[in-house]
């Protein structure tokens, strides 16, 4: 067998096992070793065949982190209603969202404290969530709320388990977003832990400023995302 028609057959292969479930979404691939044994060709056949999978958007390949089973990528429109989560939902991502923490007063960063009209010396209430899409987390929500705003709004938000329902519950049905900031950057060692993937891997950080219907601020909001997984539709 040519050089090329090994690289075709681990390709083929490989693809018919991510494509039938056999490796599914997450999942980590055989080292380049194992799978030349397996195969019994050279491990040049092996990152040829791994360069081939990522063009087709099958895997993502980082070097010195092995490859893992990429799953579809979906969009997150920055919008005046933006919310992740429920954009996923709205694509028909099989989505979950999991209160991870949530701290009472916690010092923001300058940005943050400017987004909210905040002196860097206020602490703010602060809660984190995971969202899952087909079981694998691809992105963690940070919510700095306004202090000033209410009472008691972390009990609520333990008991609803989600953010707009708190907010609905304390008597704000509805809210928008009035400014974003998009980056890119390098998970910090614990987001690549949240995240299942490895610290050289980008992610990009959206930051906005969500108000209520007066204008008023509400809270400042910050999608910390896999950019495997989720692309940004502005």
């Amino acid at each position: 067998m040519t050089k090329q028609r090994s690289i075709q057959h681990v390709v083929q292969t490989l693809a018919g096992e991510i494509e039938s479930g056999v490796l599914p979404v997450g999942a980590a691939l055989p080292t380049q070793a194992a799978l030349a044994r397996r195969f019994d060709v050279s491990r040049y056949v092996i990152r040829a065949a791994f360069v081939l999978l990522a063009e087709r958007q099958l895997i993502t390949s980082w070097q010195g982190a092995g490859a893992v089973v990429r799953g579809r990528e979906w969009p997150y429109p920055i919008t005046t209603r933006t919310r992740i989560h429920e954009s996923l939902k709205s694509f028909g991502a099989d989505t979950t969202i999991t209160l991870a923490d949530t701290r009472p007063r916690v010092r923001p960063e300058a940005e943050v404290a400017e987004f909210l009209g905040l002196s860097l010396r206020e602490r703010v209430p602060f809660a984190e969530f995971i969202i899952d899409v087909d079981g694998v987390p691809v992105a963690i929500g940070h919510h700095f709320i306004h202090p000033h705003r209410f009472d008691d709004v972390l009990k609520v938000l333990r008991q609803t388990g989600e953010i707009i329902g708190t907010y609905a519950a304390l008597g704000i049905p509805d809210y928008m977003r009035r400014k974003t900031i998009v980056r890119t950057r390098l998970p910090k060692e614990r987001e690549a832990a949240l995240l299942g993937i490895p610290r050289q891997q980008p992610l990009f950080v959206s930051r906005g400023l969500n108000v209520d219907p007066d204008g008023n601020a509400l809270e400042v909001t910050e999608a910390i995302v896999r950019g495997d997984r989720i692309h940004l539709a502005i």
